[in-house]
């Protein structure tokens, strides 16, 4: 007799999964036939953190047949040309965007992290990494600056040095899942490893004449701690794309918005237009000139990807639609 069985995806290689089930059971899973005639885009496969159900076979082998309803989905846009979405954590309630005290500080790709972050449907937290790499005084300011920048989100303070644990507490609850997302070397891996035992990921030195880092996480992975919290470990990010498919607007731009509805003109482009609320908060410092380019570049590039996503799923329709005709005759 068959068994069927529900198992959470934490490691992938190909198309290979690792998976765990309820019971703490490790199989090796892969997808089934009809499952892969099924799914045409890259979100519509297992990722880290999903929950699958599946067949059980050999003892330790899983049939994947189906993905478990997710309540939220990171993505961003494919390095390159392509449209396609790249998926990165499944039901994840809490993604820490990790920023080194050092040359990677940026808020400008801050605000990237941020749109993909709540657009996944998880709550995103700040980390400023490595901050004893720095004067007290200059992390307080790093501080400042992104709470300014980033309207409310938490920020936390960390280093090497302090017990992660403790500083990250009300974060790791029985049940929920956190992701660690970030550019390379800005300490990812070692925040999980001080949390994980026996986690076991390979760190490695920044260059020390722009503090980046080498890809030392080539792979996403899961994991457990004892109360039964899951926290993912990522990859660094270089290329940060705004996927297709988001909504019109982000809460990481909130402010920016909510002055936009007050705006004279309910089609105001917030350049030279009477009325411009936006325009009239920049001349009162109230907001950057920069914030309204990256808002800007943002919208363009979503815009981007949407249409060219719109032209694949057209070819994808017209694909089906030749096959099942061809399977007609």
């Amino acid at each position: 007799m068959t068994q069927t069985l529900q198992a959470r995806v934490t490691f992938q290689t190909r198309n290979l999964y690792f998976v765990v089930t309820k019971e703490q059971k490790q199989l090796t899973g892969t997808v089934s036939g009809h499952f892969q005639q099924q799914a045409y885009t890259p979100s519509d496969f297992p990722v880290i953190g999903d929950w699958v159900e599946g067949t059980l076979y050999d003892s330790d082998k899983l049939l994947i047949t189906a993905i478990c309803p997710r309540k939220s989905l990171m993505t961003r846009k494919m390095a390159g040309l392509t449209s396609d979405n790249q998926p990165i954590a499944a039901n994840v309630d809490t993604v820490f965007i990790c920023m080194s005290a050092n040359h990677d500080f940026n808020l400008t790709r801050l605000e990237r992290y941020l749109y993909i972050a709540w657009e996944s449907g998880a709550n995103p937290v700040i980390l400023l990494t490595k901050t004893d790499l720095v004067t007290e005084e200059q992390a307080i300011e790093m501080s400042n600056n992104i709470q300014e920048a980033t309207a409310g989100i938490p920020v936390i303070s960390v280093n090497q040095l302090m017990d992660m644990r403790q500083a990250l507490d009300s974060y790791l609850a029985p049940k929920a899942t956190i992701v660690f997302v970030g550019s390379s070397g800005v300490g990812k891996s070692t925040l999980t490893n001080q949390l994980v035992e026996n986690a076991h990921q390979k760190t490695k030195e920044v260059r020390k004449e722009d503090s980046k880092g080498r890809h030392t996480t080539t792979n996403r992975s899961l994991f457990f701690l004892k109360n039964g919290c899951s926290i993912i470990d990522t990859p660094g990010m270089r290329e940060i794309g705004i996927a297709s498919g988001f909504a019109e607007n982000s809460s990481s731009f909130e402010t920016l918005e909510s002055l936009a509805q007050t705006c004279k003109f309910t089609n105001c482009q917030h350049e030279t237009e009477p009325g411009c609320a936006v325009q009239a908060a920049i001349y009162r410092g109230e907001l950057s000139e920069e914030r309204l380019k990256n808002y800007r570049k943002l919208e363009a590039e979503k815009k981007y990807n949407e249409r060219r996503q719109q032209f694949k799923e057209k070819q994808q329709n017209k694909k089906a639609k030749r096959r099942e005709k061809n399977y007609e005759e």
